[in-house]
């Protein structure tokens, strides 16, 4: 019977890092399916509102809405598992959207208040810096 070159701290260390690196790899996973989420979310927001310019039936843009609110709580719950609450993750919608039409505003450059940081808005790039 041939002894293990490892002896057992050495084992425990190479667990204990090997569930590090497993739990760096589920939360980077969880990371990438949020913004991806996010995107998704922010597609549903854009087409709802290009249906109401274009004046299509409330059912129509019910139907999208509805499943804008699904990802909008998937969004939620998985943003709780990453350590987000509901203010954090509408400010990521908002950054994530880059623009504020869907609050009315459409100005050339407006300065907007958040967390303590001052965000810009240009018309022309439609996005906030």
């Amino acid at each position: 019977m041939e002894k293990s070159s490892i002896n057992p701290k050495e084992r425990e260390e190479l667990a204990a890092t090997s569930a590090g690196e497993s739990s760096e790899n589920k939360q980077r996973a969880s990371k990438e399916r949020y913004t991806a989420l996010l995107s998704r979310y922010t597609q549903y927001t854009e087409q709802i509102r290009h249906m109401q310019y274009l004046m299509r039936p409330f059912d129509d843009i019910h139907q999208i809405d509805l499943k804008g609110s699904e990802l909008h709580r998937k969004l939620e719950e998985l943003g709780a598992k990453l350590g987000k609450d509901t203010e954090d993750i509408g400010l990521d919608i908002l950054l994530h959207e880059g623009n504020l039409r869907e609050y009315g505003i459409n100005a050339p450059l407006i300065g907007l208040s958040l967390v303590g940081l001052t965000f810009r808005y240009r018309e022309e790039e439609e996005r906030l810096k």
